[in-house]
């Protein structure tokens, strides 16, 4: 199967245009929509493929079968008849030319078969509801198959995606752009090709704005994404489209037994994935505080990570021992929450001496700097070890909790910042009538 390469064209930066998939899906460019779509001509080439593949009965079956469909007036019935038997158009990609071992080049045809098929949908097909019926039926022929043409077949439903982005923007169909776009990650992560949309997900909130989601399609979007990402070993990614899954979750659908298994994997995640360190957010949804019923010793770990020190994790081992297990780490827990008591030791401070960091990260002194290195490295704080004196000089530190009293500590360094410069400008402006 010969493929070209394809890319993404993105809107400017403040423009309001739908983003795309922009893609030379085969040989050419992309073609615009047939302007006078005619079903008969794909069933004669259906018919004309049956009949030189499998026979001339199977193709007559075939051409009375759409015949009866194609009295009926019927769009969906016309397009499932059309569809049923179109794996011999994918058939087509594997013909082998004679004293040659390579496959033919039919690309180009599978895509015009599809191209007029599009057409005949968007040109027919006038009630919203037929219509996204219609082109779920299109979605689920394509997404049949997850061994065969798997690369092809991604990039029709790609194509598709594009021939409602392409239609006039007064005709455009947000509700099918999302659908299909779901289609397409789902298949995309089922047929192992989700690495060809990874690109594309840099786009995905201008895209959802474009779409006028409703709050359950756009959650069901994120998990479905967040699903993709854990399937690839992307955990990192997984949890931050989970997490904003799990944030549109209101009071009410918060205590459901979906959410509370997508909070319980959010809450497992944060806790295990060495690059999070911000907990306070999590806890506070209200998802995982619905999780205090069924799993309070799981939140009351996430609280020793909230604003805990290492005396209220060892307690806690103690006293839940069973919740350390291959995937909670015990010493991986006390590593991280390490790293986390150092910056609460480090705020609003100039100076640490490494005999202090060494009592509270209880380690010997000898360790205390491979700890330091590793908070450095880890951007929980932000500084220089100073061996001569035996201290670190800190330039910042991580934030563990930002609430309202960090809040009031911000808005009033930036208040004071204002000051300090309309008085350095007043200064300015004297100097500058006297001449100075």
């Amino acid at each position: 199967l010969k493929v070209r390469g394809w890319r993404l064209s993105s809107p400017p930066r403040y423009s309001t245009a739908t983003p795309r998939f922009v893609m030379v899906v085969f040989k050419g460019s992309p073609a615009a929509l047939e302007q006078d779509p005619h079903q008969q001509r794909l069933a004669k080439q259906l018919f004309d493929l049956i009949k030189a593949k499998q026979g001339e009965a199977k193709a007559q079956a075939f051409d009375a079968t759409f015949k009866t469909a194609d009295a009926t007036g019927d769009w969906y019935t016309i397009v499932e008849c059309l569809l049923a038997p179109v794996q011999v158009v994918f058939n087509e990609l594997d013909v082998v030319v004679d004293g040659d071992n390579k496959p033919k080049d039919k690309t180009e045809e599978v895509r015009n078969f599809f191209m007029v098929l599009y057409s005949v949908i968007v040109f027919n097909v006038k009630d919203d509801a037929e219509l996204k019926r219609t082109v779920l039926l299109v979605c689920s022929n394509l997404m049949s198959n997850k061994e065969q043409h798997t690369e092809a077949r991604l990039k029709l439903l790609m194509m598709l995606y594009n021939t409602f982005e392409d239609d006039a923007s007064a005709n455009k169909k947000p509700a099918i752009l999302h659908e299909v776009l779901k289609c397409v990650l789902d298949y995309a992560g089922d047929a192992k090709q989700f690495d060809f949309v990874l690109p594309f997900l840099e786009y995905l909130d201008d895209w959802m704005a474009s779409y006028n989601l409703t709050e359950e399609e756009h959650r069901s979007l994120l998990l479905t994404l967040a699903d993709q990402m854990r399937k690839m070993d992307k955990r990192q990614d997984a949890f931050e489209y989970l997490q904003k899954h799990v944030n549109l979750l209101s009071k009410d659908e918060a205590s459901s037994k979906a959410a509370e298994k997508q909070a319980l994997r959010l809450v497992t995640d944060a806790i295990t994935l060495p690059s999070i360190f911000q907990f306070d957010n999590v806890l506070q949804l209200p998802a995982v505080q619905a999780l205090k019923k069924s799993n309070a010793p799981l939140i009351q770990l996430l609280e020793i990570f909230v604003n805990g020190d290492l005396n209220d994790l060892q307690g806690f081992q103690k006293k839940h021992p069973k919740i350390f297990d291959d995937e909670i780490s015990f010493s991986a827990c006390m590593s991280k929450l390490r790293l986390l008591v150092l910056a609460t030791a480090a705020q609003g401070k100039t100076e640490l001496e490494l005999s202090e960091i060494s009592q509270v990260l209880q380690v010997s002194v000898d360790e205390t700097e491979v700890w330091i290195v590793r908070a450095i490295a880890s951007g929980v704080i932000e500084g220089r070890i100073d061996q001569v004196r035996k201290l670190v000089t800190i330039q910042s530190a991580f934030q563990r909790v930002f609430g309202d009293d960090q809040w009031k500590s911000l808005d009033d360094r930036i208040s004071d910042w204002i000051e300090h410069s309309e008085a350095l400008l007043k200064v300015m402006g004297v100097k500058a009538s006297l001449g100075v």
